[in-house]
């Protein structure tokens, strides 16, 4: 079936999350006794929506990155003190002044064996083999017998991977693991680019600094009703908060794949307690139902129904939801219509479900509607609504043409 392409904005957004209303006064120091206060019902709300308002930052922040100013990049690259960098990163090896193979191989074993107990896939190797195997690479014996046979005890795992969760999540889980062991291995590296980066780009890094303030905010509120997400922040954020400043904005995708898809004993029950509010016609339960089967972030269901990607139910629940009002239901729809996904494709029905969302002043839906106005007139007006949302300041980085274009004549007055 045909698609219909847009901007990289709406793919961006689209393809993260899109839920929207978490509470904006998020503490960072809140303690999972605070979770018990509040009844299951609620907590469950308030952790997937704030994962989802995570997503939405994160495809911010891919956005952002992506349209960040090349010239300076360029510039950092040019200028003597960069070149100082390197020769300085260079001489501190030679000199053997770097985390040392061992040290990296056994870093690597344990996002390993981090990963593959959360997912439930047991890894076929030890941490032995394991560094004994990364040894012979560095000293490129990759064809004696001991390497190959953990080449295939690693093969091994990948498979099972693959058969459990099928070979596009497996890719993605292993894609998470690799993601992790470069950010914890080369930091050390890289802290004077960074500083370089913010001299270079105050602009872009005061946005980027921003949104990774919004991300860590919406995953502590998370991480209150989630031990997974809670002992994964407490082991890994000194480094991810880093990942976008050296130009790894794929590492907060790839952790947040990470903690999607662990098996979670409570998943089974908080499926069937959000199935249940959603049936007594709680609009954003059947949202947050119908994102569910469409496989958004949570992962409630079984892995075999995120693959098959249940997009009639989805759109049945969001249906149901859209209905009552709700503006995070119509952006699904919205979303649906454009691809045919449950539904026959439509871009009139598409545009026609994300302006009743804009008229509830949805940022998102606004942000789309500026790719479908036909005139400068429209995407005026729609700019002018997104400058009166919470989320304004993320307008000049996010429609930096658009912004400065309408800007000359008052926008923001």
């Amino acid at each position: 079936m045909k698609r219909i392409h847009f901007s990289l904005f709406l793919s961006f957004f689209l393809g993260l999350g899109l839920l929207w209303g978490c509470d904006e006064s998020v503490s960072s120091s809140a303690s999972p006794a605070s979770a018990a206060a509040v009844s299951p019902e609620v907590a469950l709300k308030e952790k997937l929506n704030a994962l989802d308002k995570a997503c939405f930052y994160l495809g911010s922040l891919q956005n952002v990155r992506i349209q960040e100013d090349r010239e300076a990049q360029e510039k950092i690259v040019r200028s003597e003190k960069y070149r100082e960098l390197q020769k300085k990163t260079e001489a501190d090896r030679e000199a053997g002044r770097k985390i040392d193979i061992r040290t990296v191989a056994n870093i690597r074993f344990d996002i390993l064996r981090d990963c593959a107990d959360m997912v439930k896939v047991p890894l076929t190797f030890n941490r032995e083999v394991f560094v004994a195997f990364c040894l012979a690479r560095e000293a490129h014996r990759d064809d004696d017998a001991a390497t190959r046979a953990v080449r295939e005890q690693m093969e091994a795992w990948e498979k099972a991977l693959a058969l459990r969760y099928g070979e596009d999540r497996a890719r993605d889980l292993e894609r998470a693991c690799h993601d992790l062991v470069e950010l914890q291995t080369e930091y050390p590296y890289k802290s004077s680019e960074i500083e370089m980066r913010r001299l270079e780009m105050p602009k872009t890094m005061a946005v980027v600094d921003k949104l990774m303030d919004k991300i860590e905010a919406r995953f502590r509120l998370a991480a209150k009703h989630d031990a997974v997400i809670r002992q994964e922040m407490d082991r890994r954020w000194k480094y991810i908060k880093t990942a976008p400043l050296i130009g790894c904005t794929d590492v907060l995708a790839s952790w947040l794949t990470l903690l999607q898809t662990a098996d979670r004993e409570t998943n089974g029950q908080e499926f069937e307690l959000l199935k249940k509010m959603a049936e007594t016609g709680d609009a954003e339960a059947q949202c947050l139902l119908g994102m569910q089967y469409e496989g958004r972030p949570g992962w409630l269901i079984p892995m075999d129904a995120v693959r098959d990607r249940k997009y009639y139910t989805a759109v049945a629940w969001f249906r149901k939801a859209a209905d009552k009002g709700n503006a995070e239901a119509l952006i699904h729809l919205s979303r649906a219509y454009c691809n045919g996904d449950g539904v026959e494709e439509s871009r009139s029905k598409a545009k026609q479900c994300a302006s009743m969302a804009g008229e509830q002043g949805h940022f998102l839906a606004l942000g789309m509607l500026i790719n479908w106005a036909d005139s400068d007139y429209e995407k005026e007006n729609y700019l002018r609504q997104m400058l009166k949302t919470d989320d304004a300041w993320l307008v000049p980085a996010l429609f930096p043409r658009q912004y400065e274009k309408y800007n000359r004549s008052g926008l923001e007055k």
